[in-house]
């Protein structure tokens, strides 16, 4: 029931305001999220961020004032500032240097990650591609823990996640291809059956990679959830583990076709 009531009061809100809103309301929507996120990333690898997810800010804003060309740019600047804290106050040793590696890699991981949302949207048609990645996954994920409960029997990741198998994975990849050619029929019927097929092999395949890497660093962490910010579902870096992978994906996909 808090699952419910979590996705009921929190989704809705989000996508209304994005599409409704001003034109700068995802570009808020995912530097909100995105540093909650990245805030419970370096909680969970180096015990605690301090002001560094403020970092996250970067790659999201020159996605929003730039393009493409703009979000390439944010990791050399986000590498620079960490480079420079870390010659004129960073201990000279290596587990200084291994804090300042995953300070790195959360920028990465997260915010420009989810960055490529933004530039999501500025494609013919965005808006729309936007919402199926937001169904593929929804309900894909969806099918996915029907499926494993009902028939789950062969684990799929063992050491990362015992509770996920073979069946529900499946069921999810099943999910997102039916979703897909819902969305075909409605709204994108000039999509052509070999991208619906790509975008449903990548969106279920990568989603599920996606969540299964954010597994392993709880495990890692030795904690169940990334955090406790949404009832029912732990925190906002387990609700955003399926789009970290996929939102590039589905972005570069529809540029280069």
């Amino acid at each position: 029931m808090k699952r419910v009531l979590s996705v009921l009061f929190i989704i809705p809100p989000l996508l209304l305001f994005v599409l409704l809103g001003p034109p700068w309301s995802l570009s808020l929507v995912v530097l909100g999220v995105s540093l909650l996120a990245l805030r419970e990333f370096y909680r969970l690898t180096l015990g605690a961020g301090g002001m560094w997810p403020l970092l996250g800010i970067v790659p999201v804003a020159l996605a929003h004032w730039g393009d493409l060309e703009g979000l390439a740019l944010s990791p050399l600047l986000v590498l620079f500032l960490i480079s420079l804290h870390h010659l004129i106050f960073g201990p000279t040793s290596l587990d200084g240097l291994r804090r300042s590696a995953l300070l790195f890699l959360g920028t990465i991981y997260v915010p420009f990650t989810m960055a490529h949302l933004i530039l999501l949207v500025r494609l013919p048609e965005g808006m729309k591609w936007l919402l199926l990645l937001v169904a593929c996954l929804w309900i894909g994920d969806t099918v996915a823990l029907l499926v494993g409960n009902l028939m789950g029997r062969r684990p799929l990741a063992p050491r990362v996640s015992p509770k996920k198998t073979v069946e529900g994975a499946l069921g999810c990849l099943a999910g997102v291809g039916l979703t897909l050619l819902l969305f075909r029929a409605l709204y994108l019927p000039h999509m052509s059956l070999s991208l619906g097929v790509l975008l449903a092999l990548g969106i279920g395949v990568l989603g599920q990679l996606g969540d299964l890497s954010e597994s392993l660093i709880k495990r890692a962490a030795g904690v169940k959830d990334s955090g406790s910010l949404i009832p029912g579902h732990g925190g906002m870096l387990d609700r955003l583990d399926s789009f970290l992978f996929t939102s590039p994906f589905v972005y570069y996909l529809l540029r280069m076709g």
